[in-house]
């Protein structure tokens, strides 16, 4: 049977959490009953509620790691079929359940070379590369970048999409950096704001708008040993 989204039961979620948290508010009424001094008081209600967090912290990240292929978009990019075929990547995905949300993050904000925060780049900077085979081969050729600009814009909207902290999501940055899934590009304005403009790809036959096709710099090639070996340092 086809399961029907219009069969989902709200309503009865929401009153799972919200016994979830009257049982929170009892269990702590029960640990301050014998207490009558203001600042004890809070001072159990504050162990208690950082106690709580943990274990909801905890609880969350396994969450992610077991059900973490249905926490995937169908019709997202990534992940590739190569990446779940390949055992060791599948287990790299599963060990980091953020780096599927933050490749896709990438892929979805990524700028195009006519768009006006990256315009003036794209004449400073562009894909340089020569043709492999057929009658041009040998030919310098380049085309125009897709951009990544992150500023504090960027990670304002980062955080409140995936709800990833700002120096997590440059660990994985870093990373995916130094496995030329991502290339650094330039910092603009050092010492300010200090953006950083990055690459995650290029544009073939830019120049007609129909034919346009992004290439993507991860492929299975040049990565997949590289994931394989993917860490997060702490």
């Amino acid at each position: 049977m086809q399961y029907r989204y219009e069969d989902y039961d709200e309503e009865r979620e929401e009153q799972f959490f919200k016994q979830f948290d009257e049982a929170f508010s009892q269990y702590v009424n029960e640990q301050l009953k014998d207490t009558k001094d203001t600042d004890e008081k809070e001072e159990i209600v504050g162990h208690l509620v950082r106690r709580h967090h943990k274990h909801i912290s905890i609880f969350l990240k396994d969450f992610e790691k077991k059900y973490i292929e249905h926490l995937w978009i169908k019709g997202e990019y990534y992940p590739l079929r190569w990446m779940l075929s390949n055992p060791a990547i599948h287990a790299v995905l599963h060990r980091y359940p953020k780096l599927i949300p933050i490749l896709n993050y990438l892929d979805k904000v990524s700028l195009k070379p006519d768009h006006n925060r990256t315009v003036a780049f794209s004449k400073r900077f562009k894909f340089q590369t020569t043709i492999q085979s057929g009658k041009s081969k040998g030919k310098k050729i380049s085309y125009q970048y897709s951009f990544i600009l992150t500023d504090n814009e960027f990670y304002e909207k980062m955080t409140k999409e995936l709800g990833i902290p700002k120096k997590l999501f440059q660990k994985y940055i870093q990373q995916l950096k130094e496995i030329g899934i991502i290339n650094y590009l330039d910092t603009i304005n050092p010492g300010k704001e200090n953006k950083i403009l990055y690459t995650d790809g290029y544009y073939i036959k830019w120049d007609d708008f129909a034919k346009a096709r992004k290439v993507r710099f991860l492929n299975k090639k040049e990565h997949a040993k590289k994931l394989e070996m993917f860490r997060i340092k702490r």
